[in-house]
């Protein structure tokens, strides 16, 4: 499903499409890419739809001894149009760990893209970085 026919960067692109509900999964050990519960997982990807792109979602999902913790969703109805068509357009989705109850170093986070709706597109510049919280903010709730 990889496609040099239509691509942001570089030469490829991913395309999804209606017999593909999900694409692959970035997954890493939680505690490899967070250093402290202030931080945040963001996600960002570019997505140049064939259709309309209704129930198309950017899930999280943090797993601690075999059980779900945190599962977590954002449509891409809220970052682009729906009526938006075969133009390159970002959608993003974002993890605030102060928000999970979870020991760190025994969780596993993974993200994908669930196709829902079995829509054609294509998606490209997958991305998955950490945010250094600020533990002042939280000072209030949070022991510093």
């Amino acid at each position: 499903f990889i496609s040099d026919s239509v691509y942001y960067s570089g030469k490829h692109s991913y395309k999804m499409d209606s017999l593909h509900e999900w694409a692959p999964a970035f997954s890493c050990p939680l505690d490899s890419i967070t250093i402290s519960n202030n931080d945040f997982i963001e996600v960002s990807l570019k997505l140049y739809p064939l259709e309309k792109l209704t129930d198309i979602e950017i899930v999280s999902e943090i797993k601690s001894g075999g059980e779900t913790v945190d599962w977590r969703s954002t449509p891409v109805t809220k970052c682009l149009p729906d009526t938006l068509l075969k133009q390159w357009a970002s959608a993003y989705h974002a993890i605030k760990l102060s928000d999970i109850s979870v020991n760190r170093s025994v969780a596993r986070v993974s993200i994908y893209i669930w196709n829902k709706g079995k829509k054609n597109f294509y998606m490209d510049n997958f991305s998955v970085k950490t945010v250094k919280g600020n533990p002042i903010i939280y000072g209030l709730i949070n022991k510093i």
